[in-house]
């Protein structure tokens, strides 16, 4: 077989530099088929465009993963980021079928521990749901990425879901340097109502906060998770820390008989917004900083 000429070879080289490389374009993961927090096979036919958020925490976590023009309805009660305040309201803890049905959605993101009949309704009516349900802080990374993967956004899920745990493991760090304090872990109540002595229980994120700031919650052993405790209750446990998770002002805490617990004796009484306290999103890191320096001034 002959030889090509060096000069043929260079020629033919450059003929097949002219051709475009053609890269087969990536499979597209739709049909998309998750498990949601309920359990169920949710299948989405294409990336959702129009997404309602019926829950707070997930208005939060659509607009931390970069989803936010995405959405198209929220509750009144979707208060953060700012731009959440300007979209169209699907309700409150009532929420409306009419209205939801109005925003054309593609994809329909509530919180199935507050929502589940609601949810499951709208799943019998035929209605595009996905249900995330974190029940511990350390879950709030998991629902995100449930979220972006369903949204075909899966690497900012990964990115934020990465950052999340990473702030938790720091701040659990230092957590237990304050429950190794001499004394042991200052008691702390939670004062959820300005006029009553509601406070957060057992099961809550609110108690789990609590103990992973290096508190002990005096209402850990009350037997539902949102007690309302009695004044006496309240002055047996004699809490050492009072953090103020409602509105301000609380006239409660003026009442003459509070004056002797040792919180408010020692001026250890703290305001706090309190959806960094209740809300399951990417903001409840900041809710357990904030706990973390309050007990941090117990040492």
């Amino acid at each position: 077989m002959r030889r090509l000429s060096a000069g043929l070879y260079l020629c033919l080289l450059g003929m097949l530099a002219a051709f475009p490389v053609i890269h087969a374009a990536p499979a597209s993961p739709y049909p998309l088929t998750l498990t949601d927090d309920l359990g169920r096979r949710v299948t989405l036919k294409a990336p959702p465009q129009r997404i309602v958020s019926l829950a707070p925490s997930v208005t939060e976590m659509l607009f931390v993963l970069g989803l936010g023009q995405r959405v198209v309805g929220v509750t009144r009660w979707c208060t953060y980021p700012e731009a959440a305040k300007a979209l169209p309201k699907v309700g409150d803890l009532a929420l409306s079928e009419e209205r939801i049905a109005a925003l054309r959605p593609d994809l329909i993101v509530g919180d199935a521990s507050l929502e589940r009949p609601f949810l499951e309704r709208l799943d019998r009516l035929g209605w595009p749901i996905l249900a995330v349900a974190p029940r511990r802080v350390a879950e709030v990374p998991r629902a995100m990425e449930l979220l972006a993967r369903a949204a075909g956004k899966p690497e900012a899920g990964r990115r934020e879901a990465d950052r999340f745990r990473h702030r938790l493991e720091r701040l659990v760090q230092a957590g237990a340097e304050n429950a190794r304090r001499p004394e042991g872990r200052a008691r702390v109540f939670l004062l959820l109502d300005p006029e009553q002595l509601y406070t957060a229980g057992p099961g809550t994120f609110l108690d789990e906060l609590v103990r992973l700031a290096g508190g002990c919650n005096v209402a850990a052993e009350a037997k539902s998770p949102w007690p309302l405790l009695s004044e006496e209750a309240l002055l047996l446990s004699d809490p050492q820390v009072i953090v103020v998770a409602c509105p301000p002002p609380a006239p409660v805490l003026q009442k003459p008989q509070w004056q002797g617990i040792s919180a408010v004796r020692a001026g250890k009484v703290y305001q706090v917004d309190p959806d960094l306290l209740s809300r399951p999103g990417p903001r409840i890191l900041d809710g357990l900083d904030f706990l973390i320096s309050v007990m941090r001034e117990q040492r």
